[in-house]
């Protein structure tokens, strides 16, 4: 095959390639176009004799790494393409290669993006000027490891991310020209336009067939240093899990390229100089932000000027005021259109307003008694919300109920604020759930409000949550006749962890709090038999031992003696007997149970 014909064929290749190279540069709209002048370059002016596709293929690689380690593109007036956002992935893997040398770059492309091994990408390496070529090829394997072993991304997860829109240049969004740009080099731009044809035609059908996701990427007039970019109002619909990064850009002041500088350059400054949160619910520690981060939100509010960004794995809020500037970062919520449905944007005397996902349509607010009140949304931002009347250590609140359209929510959600930029999603388990149920229902749900308002007082690790779901897994008589029921309150973070909180609600009192775990799958659906124990003081002042499952417990053994059923007490004592009494149970299938034992005796 000679040449000419090979490179229409590798034209795809050649610019991810081309894309890679160019990593350092943090402005993913220039890496795009001088990719495809570099992919262009390596056209050679004769198409030489007839040689083998992959043979071909490598020669051209050869002749665009040489070209791009010389670094003497210059930008060329024209149409301005803008790629599609980087996920997190993409972006852990920008970040990566930003910090590389160019050989190496061109080594990772190599052996990820092309799957060669180490020999015939030596000699790619090679051919392209590359004098340390085995020093190249061991750092671009130490940054696949390293992307491996830091940010969980397989060296085929690694391939298939680079094949992926935000890494593939034929995949973009064709913008106006500068028209300065053109009146002054009219004559050169008939040049570079026939030549951007001929590359687009060669790439028609691949545009045409996966250009049905928006391009999310609308990059400032003027890109600051830090990596920002702003995104187009419809980007979130391409993305079966949205996350906020997917947001549009909001607020009247995302034209102001100094502003969303100085909150980059905050956010990058708060990371590196304190290494630890920074307060409002914020996470143990403040990461530097990823190789590109979005513009969520720019605007004034209530005498505030705020920035709120976002790279996908955190959220960075810049609020100035009186030309005095702070930033605070947390972790990002989930990416699904549950937990990524609001976000805390500022709170002010006027009380706290919310940036609202860009599919909610009706917003109320209330607390977790699931008392509305009607919220008004402009532009997406909330109108301010005052924190209800709660007692110190109890959280009842604000609660927002957020009723999609264009996503996948069949019922209104309710959110709640704990402080931190990311909102919990906020659900109820009845003791007996319905036989359909998939997931837990919502906070209103039967007598979830009353749930929640029982356990206000009883949980203080939910800042920063991505749900918290309230499982009344049993409700009785105790001893003496008093009704009670057993609640399990799950708070699982967006990395996967979670608490569990398990308390004992005698009817007209405070709940007891009787159990807590920081790992495992307790009151989650990989555990859905539970049982709990306690000591309980009834109001005679006698004390039982207690124990209760959730419904498919069928026995209860304590201190070796079995019981069938799902509840049991041992009593009456005049006092405590042992701290911790031997507690096992089994489900209907036989199987044991998770037991969740009372931590004081």
């Amino acid at each position: 095959m000679r040449l000419r014909s090979a490179y229409v064929t590798t034209y795809p290749r050649l610019v991810r390639m081309a894309f890679l190279l160019s990593a350092d540069d943090l402005n993913r709209q220039r890496r795009a176009g001088r990719a495809h002048r570099l992919a262009r370059r390596a056209l050679p002016h004769r198409s030489g004799p007839a040689t083998g596709t992959e043979e071909a293929a490598r020669t051209l690689l050869a002749r665009l790494v040489r070209a791009g380690l010389r670094r003497t593109d210059r930008p060329a007036p024209g149409w301005r393409a803008a790629p599609a956002p980087p996920g997190e992935g993409h972006a852990a893997i920008d970040a990566a290669l930003a910090t590389s040398a160019p050989a190496v770059r061109a080594g990772y492309g190599l052996l990820v993006g092309e799957r060669l091994g180490r020999t015939a990408a030596s000699q790619v390496l090679r051919d392209a000027g590359v004098t340390d070529t085995a020093a190249a090829l061991t750092d671009a394997q130490a940054v696949r490891d390293r992307l491996a072993r830091r940010d969980g991304l397989a060296v085929d997860d690694q391939e298939r991310l680079l094949r992926e829109a935000p890494m593939d240049p034929t995949v973009v969004r064709l913008r106006a020209p500068d028209p300065s740009a053109l009146r002054l080099r009219g004559a050169a731009i008939g040049t570079i336009a026939l030549a951007a044809a001929v590359a687009l035609a060669v790439t028609a059908g691949l545009v045409l067939h996966r250009a049905g996701r928006p391009a999310a990427r609308r990059p400032a007039a003027t890109t600051p240093a830090a990596a920002t970019h702003l995104v187009d109002a419809g980007a979130w619909r391409g993305s079966f899990h949205p996350g906020v990064q997917l947001w549009p850009s909001r607020g009247e002041l995302t034209g102001r390229t100094a502003l969303i500088q100085r909150a980059a350059r905050s956010w990058t400054a708060t990371a590196a100089a304190t290494g630890a949160g920074s307060g409002g619910g914020g996470s143990a520690a403040v990461p530097a932000p990823r190789a590109s981060a979005s513009v969520l939100y720019a605007g004034n509010l209530d005498g505030h000027t705020v920035v709120l960004l976002s790279d996908g794995r955190s959220l960075a809020r810049y609020t100035e005021r009186h030309g005095d500037g702070r930033t605070e970062v947390d972790q990002a919520p989930r990416a699904d259109v549950y937990a990524a449905s609001a976000l805390r944007l500022a709170t002010t005397a006027a009380g706290t307003r919310y940036l609202l996902a860009p599919w909610v349509r009706r917003a109320q607010w209330g607390s977790t008694a699931a008392r509305w009140h009607r919220l008004t949304i402009h532009n997406g931002v909330s109108g301010p919300v005052a924190a209800p009347p709660s007692r110190p250590g109890c959280w009842r609140g604000p609660v927002l109920r957020l009723t999609a359209v264009g996503a996948d929510l069949d019922e209104p959600i309710a959110v709640g604020d704990t402080g931190a930029a990311a909102m919990p999603h906020l659900m109820y388990i009845p003791p007996v759930p319905p036989p359909h149920i998939t997931r837990p229902h919502e906070l209103t749900y039967q007598d979830g409000p009353q749930v929640f308002q029982e356990m206000s007082c009883s949980e203080d690790h939910a800042a920063g949550a991505d749900s918290m779901t309230n499982w009344r897994f049993w409700a009785g008589q105790l001893p003496e006749a008093v009704d009670a029921s057993w609640v399990c309150l799950r708070v699982d973070q967006a990395d996967g962890s979670g608490d569990s909180t398990s308390a004992l609600v005698p009817d007209g009192d405070a709940p007891i709090v009787v159990a807590r775990t920081t790992s495992g799958h307790a009151c989650t659906r990989l555990a859905k038999d539970l049982v709990a124990t306690a000591w309980w003081q009834a109001p005679s002042g006698q004390w039982y031992f207690l124990a209760a499952g959730s419904r498919h417990v069928a026995s209860i053994t304590v201190d070796g003696q079995s019981r069938d059923g799902r509840f049991t007490a041992l009593g009456p004592y005049r006092a405590k007997g042992k701290p911790h009494p031997s507690v096992s149970a089994r489900n209907e299938k036989g199987a044991a149970v998770t037991v969740l034992t009372n931590q004081d005796g």
